[in-house]
């Protein structure tokens, strides 16, 4: 049995917006980027546990993986994967969003 994928409201605003930047260079690699980023999200289910655990929040079910300078942050849960945020790599992950680890409990 496959795991859903679902997206939080959060997740989908940092794609729109990672896309609309680099769509004022280029059309062609926005699209590109956008569909490698959905590619990547709707294979997690295969391997969810090989994403790297998020270092900030310690915890085993918060994982991530990298793609084009960017973390796909994602918790396991039992029937389901949701796709928390996709943020700079460069970013405080905690300073810049103000995320409490009981946030993603």
């Amino acid at each position: 049995m496959s795991l859903e994928v679902k997206w939080t409201d959060l997740a989908i605003r940092d794609v729109q917006e990672y896309i609309k930047w680099i769509k004022n260079d280029s059309d062609f690699h926005a699209a590109r980027v956008a569909r490698a980023i959905f590619e990547l999200a709707d294979d997690i289910p295969r391997r969810p546990l090989m994403g790297h655990i998020v270092p900030e929040l310690k915890n085993e079910s918060l994982r991530f993986k990298l793609i084009y300078g960017r973390r796909l942050i994602y918790e396991i849960r039992p029937d389901l994967i949701v796709i928390k945020r996709v943020i700079s790599c460069k970013m405080d992950f905690i300073r810049e969003y103000n995320i409490a680890i009981d946030d993603f409990a």
